[in-house]
């Protein structure tokens, strides 16, 4: 279910190369089109930075979705911009973090 709605979200936001949920852990539990589900991304910067708060990232060339999106436009690699924040659990507990 949560799948559906991440890939509603990207198709009404073309701009965005991914949506996706992480848990607490740094494990990918479900992403738009299924990209990196099951993958870590604890190492991230995105994903350490939303377990705190809120964060945007810098323009950068992401490692782990390059493969999977194939070359950039003109062969050029794919730059982004990271959006992360965190989410709570009912008990106010950071249960993972949200990035896009």
């Amino acid at each position: 279910n949560i799948r559906g709605v991440f890939e509603r979200r990207q198709a009404s936001m073309p701009d965005f190369a991914w949506i996706g949920f992480a848990t607490a852990d740094g494990t990918v539990r479900v992403a738009s089109r299924g990209m990196l589900e099951g993958a870590s991304v604890g190492e991230r910067a995105w994903f350490k930075d939303g377990l705190a708060a809120p964060a945007v990232g810098d323009v950068h060339e992401a490692k782990l979705l390059a493969p999977l999106l194939g070359p950039g436009p003109g062969g050029e690699p794919h730059r982004f911009v990271d959006f992360s924040a965190p989410v709570f659990d009912r008990a106010g507990n950071v249960a993972g973090v949200l990035g896009a």
